[in-house]
């Protein structure tokens, strides 16, 4: 209510200086973006669309609107918004290149709230739009097409539909072959259904053992090409850059005999020793704790703890939890020691551990999707 009243009186500001137009809206909005005003600024747009419902500008600021929602976490509100842009311009019987190409993206980003808010097969239905509609020698649209084709892939495999997923990677990595994650979740997706070899050539793009491919492969993926320690090192260290920038270390963790290194340290957490609990604090961190192998693999060593000698803490960071068995288990095995760190930056994460004065931490997620290393650079463990 607080940020209408805010956007209301901004808005009639605004209006003294006549009717407002969509660039004003815009220019406006995007300042209260730039400082942290997020709300404000999607209360300023949808005060906007209510008093202009006629404006040619209409279904931009609608999808402005979903994006400010999307990245507040409000998919269903998200959602309705993106809904709303597509259907101003599905009315147009022979819409511009300029429309034609917004409403490509707003079908894209319709399934990705979809996605977010786990229906699925509404969100293939959205990028199946794309896919048929998209001009393949257009390079803009191209990359809807790619990346709907990619998301597509991805949901199909998640629900084991792999042939469909396989068709998606196909179309894609024939369109462009050059696509490092596209090309790492076909090797993932192969491995996983015991398609081999993983490299075989797929269509007109080939896969063979080139140097391209080889300096593409995750850690996992490199495992079926070689076993030269070399190359597994090599491989394991570019992952690691590719998800935690060199600067991002504490130095003390960098730096080698003879050797400096020019990075920025981590902002220090407040000192702290030994804690002195008559029962050790042990903390275990993923985003892991439901139905996925690594949930279904710790449930039982978070029940088996001694409670008369340890207590037991975990550190979820999960977007989509889901109400499996496994996750139900490991809350109940810590009770209210169950705690969701996922709305929390990697500082803020390492601090609330911190203040539960854990004596040891577990970082159960590694450098798997989903990593957040820098909340252990952090050092918030005893």
């Amino acid at each position: 209510m607080k940020h209408d009243n805010d956007a209301g009186r901004i808005l009639n500001r605004l209006a003294r200086r006549g009717k407002i137009d969509f660039a004003t809206l815009d220019e406006r909005a995007g300042q209260l973006r730039a400082d942290g005003q997020s709300s404000l600024a999607a209360a300023l747009y949808h005060g906007w669309i209510q008093r202009y419902p006629q404006h040619p500008q209409l279904a931009v600021a609608w999808f402005m609107l979903g994006d400010i929602l999307s990245g507040n976490g409000k998919h269903d509100a998200a959602r309705d918004a993106f809904i709303a842009a597509r259907d101003i311009y599905l009315r147009i019987p022979q819409p511009t290149y300029e429309q034609f190409y917004a409403l490509l993206g707003f079908h894209f980003y319709l399934g990705e709230e979809y996605r977010h808010l786990r229906e699925n097969q509404k969100a293939i239905e959205q990028w199946r739009w794309v896919i048929k509609h998209a001009n393949i020698k257009d390079p803009k649209t191209r990359q809807f097409l790619l990346d709907s084709l990619n998301h597509a892939g991805s949901v199909y495999g998640e629900n084991q539909q792999y042939p469909d997923a396989l068709q998606c990677r196909t179309l894609s990595l024939n369109i462009e072959p050059k696509q490092p994650k596209a090309f790492a979740d076909l090797i993932s997706m192969r491995q996983g259904i015991c398609q081999w070899p993983v490299d075989a050539p797929l269509g007109e793009a080939s896969y063979g053992m080139d140097d391209w491919m080889r300096e593409q492969n995750t850690v996992f993926m490199a495992l079926d090409f070689s076993d030269d320690p070399e190359y597994q090192l090599t491989i394991a260290r570019n992952e690691a850059a590719s998800k935690v920038p060199l600067s991002a270390y504490p130095i003390s963790s960098l730096q080698e005999p003879g050797q400096e290194r020019a990075v920025v340290r981590l902002p220090d957490l407040p000192p702290h020793g030994f804690h002195g609990h008559e029962k050790l604090r042990i903390g275990y961190a993923s985003s892991d704790f439901h139905g996925h192998p690594v949930g279904r693999l710790v449930v039982e060593l978070l029940e088996l703890h001694d409670r008369e000698r340890f207590e037991v803490y975990a550190f979820d960071w999960s977007k989509a939890p889901d109400d499996s068995a496994h996750r139900q288990r490991i809350i109940t095995a810590c009770g209210d020691r169950f705690i969701r760190i996922h709305d929390l930056d990697d500082i803020d994460a390492a601090q609330l551990i911190r203040d539960q004065e854990i004596d040891v931490l577990f970082d159960l997620q590694g450098l798997t999707a989903g990593c957040r290393p820098l909340i252990f650079a952090h050092r918030p463990a005893r």
